[in-house]
């Protein structure tokens, strides 16, 4: 699990596989809120150089540069939106990351799937829930 910032007095956290922890950790990731103020993603600040020698910030997100770490190859170049398959945007696991085009992902969006509160908000009060398989390992992160 990654800490990611406070918003409304709550710790915003998300997870990543085991594999990709250390490697994440490496850089502090902050929340960014989507165009709708929905939606949470993990991001962080990197530089595109030029050939004339100028350079760009950018926001550089989690779930992408995993995907590209695990060397996941997009199909084509319209494959260019990295897909969390729960549509929990906290949920970075390699397992749950995938590339998908632009009008995929508008059909997708539209079709309103049960969302897992664990990414969410995290607080030790919190440490079951039902509908959420990885809240038991949440619960003991938060322990240590």
């Amino acid at each position: 699990m990654i800490e990611l910032g406070e918003h409304n007095e709550r710790m915003i956290y998300c997870i990543v596989s085991a594999e990709d922890f250390e490697w994440a950790m490496q850089w502090r990731w902050r929340y960014q809120l989507d165009k709708r103020g929905k939606k949470y993603y993990a991001v962080r600040h990197g530089r595109v150089y030029d050939d004339a020698g100028g350079c760009k910030q950018v926001n550089i997100y989690l779930h992408k540069a995993i995907l590209q770490r695990m060397g996941k190859r997009r199909r084509t170049a319209a494959h260019c939106i990295g897909e969390h398959g729960d549509g929990d945007s906290l949920n970075c696991c390699r397992t749950n990351l995938s590339w998908i085009t632009r009008s995929r992902n508008c059909k997708t969006a539209k079709v309103k799937t049960p969302r897992c509160p664990r990414g969410r908000f995290i607080t030790p009060e919190l440490t079951t829930y039902k509908a959420c398989p990885y809240r038991e390992v949440d619960a003991v992160l938060l322990a240590t």
